[in-house]
């Protein structure tokens, strides 16, 4: 009866940490994605859990994301549940990644401030959930977002990638203005990627150079183009200061 007892317990304990170990199998796999007849199931981490297990069709595909809840995520400045999903789309164009912001802001004045660096075009976005970014280098990367509700609080939260291939797309360097008012700024528009021939459409002007000079300062969208018809829309920013220099008189 002992034995019999015995060899019961030890079924029992076995069962219990194997299950244990699934689980925690299951909550070690950052990042992992998998595809099956078509649907993609994507896990990601972040320090809650708001908006995960949201089944969405984008481009005709089922994506099912998942997300587990890390704890203290109540700490968090503006107590958002600041998390981040990354989605990496192939196309025949390359790889491109979809960035999608999961927290639970509330203000209506609120902003986002994305940095995916400065190997990814656009390096910057300030919708919530940016598409289609590309990247210029292969490796590990990290992209970050900041959630702002001005003059009340900010939070910021990071995600790594990894990008494995490089699509078409473009770069814009950009030159500032010297003085409120001027006109001398500059763009130079680089291709990565693609075949050529390359073109270049931008939206403010008829001009089909990638090289700009004169220019005031302002936010210049443009759409790029190869030899394959693949097309890539991105923006330059012309900087410049905000307001004229003021002049004092003392005394």
């Amino acid at each position: 009866m002992k034995n019999i007892l015995l060899i019961l317990f030890l079924l029992i304990s076995w069962q219990t940490i194997h299950a244990q170990g699934i689980r925690r199998s299951t909550l070690s796999s950052i990042g992992a994605i998998g595809q099956q007849n078509g649907i993609r199931i994507s896990s990601s981490f972040g320090q809650t859990c708001v908006g995960c297990s949201v089944l969405q069709s984008p481009d005709g595909v089922g994506y099912l994301r998942q997300g587990f809840q890390q704890p203290n995520a109540d700490l968090s400045p503006c107590n958002f549940g600041s998390s981040i999903a990354v989605e990496p789309i192939e196309t025949v164009c390359g790889t491109y990644f979809n960035f999608e912001y999961l927290g639970s802001p509330t203000a209506s004045d609120i902003t986002f401030e994305w940095d995916f660096g400065t190997i990814a075009a656009p390096a910057t976005s300030t919708e919530q959930n940016p598409e289609m970014i590309a990247f210029s280098q292969t490796g590990n990367l990290v992209i970050s977002v900041t959630v702002t509700v001005p003059g009340v609080c900010a939070e910021s939260v990071s995600a790594n990638i990894t990008v494995n291939d490089i699509p078409f797309g473009a770069l814009a360097g950009t030159s500032p203005v010297d003085c409120f008012g001027d006109a001398n700024g500059s763009i130079v528009v680089d291709y990565f990627g693609g075949e050529a021939p390359y073109a270049i459409a931008w939206s403010d002007s008829p001009t089909t150079e990638r090289l700009r000079t004169n220019l005031a300062a302002g936010t210049y969208p443009f759409t790029v183009t190869d030899g394959n018809d693949c097309k890539f829309e991105s923006f330059a920013i012309v900087d410049g200061p905000p307001t004229p220099i003021q002049i004092v008189q003392v005394g």
